[in-house]
């Protein structure tokens, strides 16, 4: 919150995270409104809103009586086109409607598309509330209601885990802790850090949404097992080791340097408390955090794959001392804002949030504009990669006033063909190996522990 307040968007009401689903045709939008009431006296932060004091923008919760009712739209007479045009001019009518000071931020859609069609259902939360993990929590819940409604069954939610409040408050004694201090030089060190800015292709152009673009790159879904299931194994890494790794070399054969800086984002619910559980806590949880990649001197991916690995594994807690020691702590002011020009997420496998037997279906239509286009982007770059159909997509977004789309293109290509060269490397018979993080107890370097290996 410290830091979207930060950025003073023009239109911070409309910076929200939304879906559309098409629902199967025997529930009914009433079914759906006692749901949508029940979550909101439920989960406390579907209740948060915000208002702006003479000592900045504070949080609130408002209490359980909320009005809420869904939006009803009646389509059914209209051609298919029509229909499509008329949810996207409604829905990003929707998305600009907030008021971060009246509550709830929340609003949801039911579109009637006639006999012949499923009818659509359209969530739009503002994301100060809202993240990639909530949603697969919310989506779940309204699954449950619905179902035990319709077979006249009385469902209640799961027990409430640790409130936003709770966890808000946590976090607040944590960033001045001696516990906490021990990251200090870490982050201040990757804060000083000289790193060569990114070339662009338009010096001057505006870096708003306005001008915002993005190209959708795919990979097959024989890629996407072997990098989820197989290539981990090889060298004991996780998916974001062998994405950056294939990154951090696209930019190097771009820009002639080994060292990139990046924002890394991460879902945030890192177990730092034994008294916390965030299981089924909704809110915004995210952690932005810079993270400086280096090559090194050598152009081998084995050693690449192997060097981005423990770079990562150095990081700690997850990124998420980053933000608090910038935001919340007594010692703050020593953190300097390392803005990097690039920010890569790694979103999960959508498709385990609608199983087969799922009530709900991501719809094809639009969702509408789901940030204001007067609001700036405060990085270059933006790379979002996710699991969709058993296919990785990978979703880079730029300004169209900053760089050409050729330009992007071509790194969104080359950094497909990076990422299936190290694959293939992962998966041939000569490669594998393990790094000194895998023996935490140990004190080796990487050729001690290579030698050691060998004589094994």
């Amino acid at each position: 919150q410290h830091w979207f307040f930060e950025q003073n968007f023009i239109d911070a009401h409309h910076w929200n995270q939304s879906i559309l689903l098409e629902v199967q045709s025997e529930i009914s939008w009433n079914q759906l409104e006692i749901a949508f009431q029940t979550l909101l006296a439920h989960h406390d932060a579907l209740r948060i809103y915000f208002q702006q004091t003479q000592l900045g923008w504070r949080q609130f919760n408002s209490d359980n009586n909320l009005d809420f009712q869904i939006i009803k739209i009646d389509l059914s007479e209209q051609p298919t086109l029509q229909q499509k045009q008329a949810i996207f001019t409604t829905a990003t009518q929707l998305q600009s409607s907030f008021n971060l000071s009246q509550p709830p931020l929340v609003k949801v859609a039911w579109f009637n598309l006639g006999r012949s069609q499923n009818s659509r259902l359209l969530i739009i939360i503002n994301h100060l509330i809202i993240d990639g993990i909530s949603w697969r929590i919310l989506l779940d819940d309204i699954q449950n209601l619905i179902q035990t409604n319709s077979q006249s069954k009385t469902f209640k939610l799961p027990a409430k885990t640790t409130s936003f409040k709770q966890w808000s408050e946590s976090l607040k004694d944590y960033a001045n802790s001696a516990e906490l201090q021990t990251e200090f030089e870490y982050w201040q060190n990757i804060s000083n850090s000289e790193i060569a800015k990114i070339p662009v292709d338009f010096s001057t152009g505006n870096n708003t949404m306005a001008e915002a673009k993005t190209i959708s790159l795919t990979m097959s879904s024989e890629e996407t097992h072997a990098l989820i299931h197989q290539v981990p194994t090889v060298y004991q890494t996780q998916i974001n080791d062998i994405l950056l790794t294939a990154l951090a070399q696209t930019f190097y054969q771009w820009t002639g340097q080994r060292q990139l800086l990046i924002e890394l984002e991460g879902h945030g619910r890192e177990e730092l408390f034994n008294t916390v559980d965030l299981s089924r806590t909704v809110g915004w949880f995210t952690t932005l955090f810079p993270v400086l990649l280096n090559l090194g001197n050598s152009d081998n991916p084995d050693d690449n794959i192997k060097s981005i690995k423990e770079q990562l594994r150095q990081i700690p807690n997850r990124g998420i001392g980053y933000g608090l020691l910038r935001y919340l702590s007594s010692s703050s002011h020593l953190i300097k804002n390392k803005n990097a020009e690039i920010r890569f997420n790694y979103l999960g496998q959508v498709d385990q949030i609608f199983p087969s037997n799922s009530l709900f279906y991501p719809a094809s239509e639009s969702t509408g504009i789901a940030r204001s286009p007067r609001n700036h982007r405060n990085c270059l770059i933006e790379i979002d990669s996710i699991v969709s159909r058993e296919k990785m997509r990978f979703n880079w977004t730029y300004s169209q006033a900053i760089h050409r789309s050729t330009t992007i293109e071509n790194l969104a290509e080359n950094f497909l063909n990076n990422l299936r060269q190290l694959i293939d490397n992962c998966l041939s018979s000569e490669t594998g190996g393990y790094t000194p993080s895998d023996f935490p107890q140990m004190d080796f370097s990487q050729d001690e522990l290579d030698d050691l290996l060998t004589d094994l």
